[in-house]
């Protein structure tokens, strides 16, 4: 109504029964920008209902997307120890028309399976405490023992756990897009037609909540004994499905106009979130052929304000990181916005979790001595095929390359200070010729154990400066940066030049 943009971003629809709500919102949806749906059901009811004026994409929920985390904060909270043998999850929630022997009758089905298959029985609140209070009602129910997640957690962590499962049986929407996620087959009961919808593209079991107890079982028995195949075949299927999620964003992002690279007081940006630079990554491991990688942040910005070189040199990567807050907060200000900070240890971190999954072979350069190999320890799974510090010569380089190339790695990380690593690395990745060359900065010293990085809410919040300030008051002068960089910005947005 005040002429903003209004995007509907990855939603489901309907069903909607009342003609005067079906007025209302096909006024009010006709007059959106861009709907993105996350199922065709979704799409099918909302054209039925009268809305056509903006493009409707289907696409699929953005929760695909999530990534997921440790879970061991919930293993210790409710100290679990359940993981001895095959362990189902059980996610529940109050719908309306809920049958009255609902409870009762799953309590008598998950005690048959708990008997028939020798399963733990993990009941998972998706919504506390809504969520668990039924579950226990279930519980309550039950004859065999089963467990409650009693704490709150965050969706990431819950994800986790959801990982760890053999199976799940979910009322919850969102406890079957984490089991498809995860590759976790499941059952789903369909108390709403996006459920059906969801379970469908996941190729779930789905089932009725009026379903009997023999019913039920023998619904169970059928994905429990065909379980590994199913879950072979889920993994190809969440590609698919997390592949859509991602038109949610790109869409909204093509809609808006934001550029694929942004120039930030002459150096480039590019405009990549995590999933895309990772693909990024995948097709230059794919090549065969040299690549850099750098992570332009303020300071170094700031640097390349009076060094037309280190300027030039930063250009000359194939991929420039929005690294830091500061970089997010300057190209708003100028009007060139980017999707969000990608740091460059989240993004080494990543890169590390790919290549333990696909096998990419790792070496590791840099900080002093040491702090490489004790890095690669704590790097379980990683085909680390090399390591070596950062405190050699200039006259000693030669050496250092002849020693990596040899080792044939797919991914270089380097972490010795900038701008040395940056004209180091460009002066030799291609005599290397390892597909991915990174600079890391001081990213060796955090994954060694030698430095701890920023507690979690400083780096959601952007203030990681703060907390090193903190732990480093010597580094004021160099904080500076951060300030004469925010003035640049404000400058250009003023136009003063």
């Amino acid at each position: 109504i005040l002429g903003k943009k209004a995007v509907v971003l990855g939603q489901g629809y309907g069903p909607v029964k009342r003609p005067l709500n079906k007025r209302l919102i096909r006024y009010v949806l006709n007059m959106a920008d861009l709907i993105t749906l996350r199922d065709i059901a979704s799409k099918q009811m909302i054209k039925k209902d009268g809305v056509n004026v903006p493009p409707i994409l289907v696409c699929a929920d953005p929760a695909l997307l999530l990534e997921k985390g440790s879970f061991s904060d919930i293993v210790k909270d409710e100290m679990i120890n359940e993981f001895d043998r095959p362990t189902v999850g059980i996610s529940l929630r109050n719908f309306k028309g809920m049958p009255a022997s609902f409870p009762s009758d799953m309590a008598r089905a998950i005690d048959s399976i708990i008997e028939k298959y020798n399963v733990n029985a993990i009941f998972i609140p998706f919504q506390v405490p809504e969520d668990t209070e039924v579950c226990v009602n279930v519980l309550s129910f039950m004859k065999n023992k089963g467990r409650v997640i009693a704490g709150l957690y965050g969706p990431r962590q819950v994800l986790g756990l959801v990982s760890s499962l053999d199976m799940l049986i979910g009322v919850r929407l969102h406890s079957l897009i984490f089991a498809a996620v995860s590759g976790v087959p499941a059952i789903g009961i369909s108390y709403d037609p996006k459920v059906r919808a969801f379970a469908s593209d996941a190729g779930f079991t789905c089932m009725d909540p009026d379903v009997t107890e023999e019913g039920f079982v023998g619904a169970f028995d059928g994905v429990w004994t065909d379980r590994e195949r199913k879950a072979r075949e889920l993994k190809d299927r969440a590609k698919l499905l997390r592949y859509k999620a991602l038109i949610n964003f790109e869409s909204f992002f093509e809609y808006f106009g934001m550029q694929d690279i942004v120039n930030l007081f002459g150096v480039r940006i590019d405009n990549v979130a995590l999933r895309s630079g990772l693909e990024k990554v995948d097709e230059y491991v794919k090549s065969g052929k040299p690549h850099l990688i750098f992570t332009p942040n303020p300071e170094i910005i700031m640097s390349s304000q009076k060094d037309d070189k280190m300027r030039d040199l930063l250009n000359s990567s194939d991929l420039n990181l929005p690294d830091g807050i500061g970089i997010v907060a300057a190209a708003r200000l100028v009007g060139t916005p980017v999707r969000g900070r990608l740091t460059g240890i989240d993004f080494m971190v990543s890169i590390l979790e790919a290549a333990r999954e696909k096998g990419y072979k790792v070496f590791l350069l840099g900080s002093a001595p040491g702090v490489a190999e004790n890095a690669a320890k704590n790097l379980p799974g990683v085909e680390i095929v090399g390591t070596h510090d950062g405190y050699f010569k200039d006259e000693d380089s030669k050496e250092v390359v002849s020693l990596i190339k040899n080792a044939h790695p797919d991914i270089l990380f380097v972490g010795i200070g900038s701008p040395r690593q940056e004209q180091w690395i460009s002066a030799h990745y291609k005599e290397i010729g390892a597909p991915v060359n990174m600079v890391i900065g001081g990213s060796l010293d955090v994954l060694s154990g030698k430095a701890k990085r920023a507690p979690v809410i400083f780096q959601k919040t952007g203030l990681e400066w703060l907390y090193r300030l903190a732990k480093e008051p010597k580094r004021w002068r160099r904080q500076l940066n951060l300030a004469r960089f925010g003035w640049l910005a404000i400058r250009h947005k003023l136009r003063i030049y």
